[in-house]
């Protein structure tokens, strides 16, 4: 026997008769590792008898057997561990299950037929774990790698290629497939847009692990006033959720606290996140940085392949809509200092042709390149620029790449809160004047270049074979 799961959370208020059936189990399943299932906080003298707290079954090792203290709360949560022949599994006496015809009250019933097929009598709780040990074991399965279900509407090749390498994995764009048991793991990946808003809603409801790639997700939940009220504690003023969506100044609130109270685990893109979400809801989460698969490239060869002259002032740029105009203001500035500086976007901004027309009007030179190319130009480029008034979307992964390839980057504080800013990155604040941008340009500019060694570093904890190690270390697998 190794793993025990016992779902404790009908026994909540019961604190002493739990305790003391946890500690009788410690006696009868010798070398068995105890891991309480539930949805929120352990009472310290519960906890005392566990060896982990999940918040969800998450992977079923084997030889894997199911205790249940209480009548259960969530019968698809039950569901999931009876339907598994291979399972061995003991209750305390169910009660009848309502005679209603809503579907939750006929899932009651069939989970609970299910159940007696299965088991001819349940355990009294004096006879629980007795009753558990005496139930064949299934053999120990060995060399068999877990089945893991990925959500990801826009999954990064380098860390499938790599993470594939390690598990059985599934990769899906839609949350459907992950609520089948076939799966030892569900990891849902969230980033800042509406499109992920099925993956959020899929973990916040059945729980799973949740990859974070943004440091916050009001555009994913709409920026949904409630969830920002309740994140920082006090009411909006009039008008203040308008001003965030239109990019005027950056939210307040981070938008993480439906996930950061269920995922199991939570797992941030860099440490400030993770204190972050700490801060706010109480909550632990782990890091798993973003990866990056670019190889490096020198400057001149990436200038040859671009066709840029060597003296030639050229801006990688990944910018929000909200500092679109800024950016090219900012250039502007620059060249009444007398530097004549060339924009390189990357990726379609938002109504790009006004935005072209605000540059030529400006005289500043921009060009379209799509993000297949962002190695290239960025190994190409004098500066990078990350810039959005708030945590924007794959602004914070693009400055992970910039850094990976020792380009000193000027990003503003939310969006290099998403990756831990190594020293080559300046940061401003997210609300900040176009000026301000155009002297953090020059003094990246006239700066050193990076610490090579230093940058290896950098590149070396964001590979992604480093990243999928880190993800599968922080799932327990």
């Amino acid at each position: 026997m190794q793993d025990v799961l016992i779902d404790v959370r009908g026994a909540q208020e019961h604190e002493e008769e739990t305790a003391a059936l946890l500690a009788a189990a410690r006696s009868a399943l010798p070398g068995a590792r105890l891991i309480g299932l539930a949805p929120g906080p352990v009472h310290a003298s519960v906890a005392a008898h566990l060896d982990a707290v999940r918040r969800t079954p998450g992977r079923l090792h084997r030889p894997t057997c199911f205790a249940q203290l209480a009548p259960w709360h969530d019968p698809l949560f039950v569901a999931r561990l009876i339907a598994d022949p291979a399972i061995p599994a003991v209750s305390v006496p169910l009660p009848a299950a309502p005679d209603r015809t809503e579907p939750a009250a006929r899932l009651d019933q069939a989970t609970l037929r299910h159940w007696h097929a299965r088991y001819d009598a349940v355990a009294e709780p004096a006879r629980l774990w007795e009753t558990l040990a005496g139930l064949p074991q299934p053999p120990v399965l060995r060399r068999v790698r877990p089945r893991i279900a990925l959500l990801d509407p826009s999954p990064d090749p380098g860390m499938m290629e790599a993470l594939a390498g390690l598990i059985d994995l599934h990769v899906a764009a839609t949350p459907l497939p992950a609520l089948s048991s076939r799966f030892d793991r569900v990891i849902g990946v969230v980033a800042n847009t509406p499109c992920h808003a099925p993956v959020a809603a899929v973990l916040a409801r059945y729980g799973g692990a949740c990859l974070l790639q943004d440091p916050g997700l009001p555009a994913t939940y709409g920026y949904a006033s409630a969830l920002a009220e309740a994140e920082i504690g006090r009411r909006l003023a009039r008008g203040e959720i308008g001003r965030w969506r239109a990019g005027d100044v950056r939210p307040r609130a981070s938008f993480l606290g439906p996930l950061a109270t269920t995922a199991d685990p939570m797992l941030a893109p860099s440490q400030a996140v993770a204190d972050l979400v700490a801060a706010r809801f109480g909550a632990t989460a782990a890091v798993v940085p973003h990866p990056v698969a670019a190889a490096p490239l020198s400057r001149e060869a990436a200038r040859a392949k671009l066709g840029v002259a060597g003296d030639e002032v050229l801006l990688a740029a990944e910018l929000g809509p909200d500092w679109q105009d800024g950016c090219a203001w900012a250039l502007d500035v620059l060249r009444s200092w007398g530097i004549v500086a060339r924009l390189a976007l990357l990726g379609t901004p938002t109504d790009w042709p006004r935005f072209r027309l605000t540059c030529r009007s400006l005289g500043v030179h921009v060009a379209l390149f799509p993000r297949a190319r962002a190695p290239l130009l960025r190994s190409a480029a004098d500066v990078g620029l990350a810039l959005a008034v708030g945590p924007g979307h794959g602004l914070a992964a693009g400055l992970a790449q910039a850094c990976a390839l020792g380009l000193a980057t000027v990003a503003t504080e939310t969006v290099a809160m998403g990756i831990d800013a190594p020293g080559w990155v300046r940061t401003l604040p997210d609300e900040t004047s176009p000026v301000l941008l155009a002297e953090s340009i020059l003094h990246a500019l006239r700066a050193d270049r990076p610490d090579p060694v230093a940058v290896q570093a950098f590149a070396a904890r964001h590979h992604p074979a480093r990243v999928a190690q880190r993800l599968c270390a922080a799932l327990g697998l």
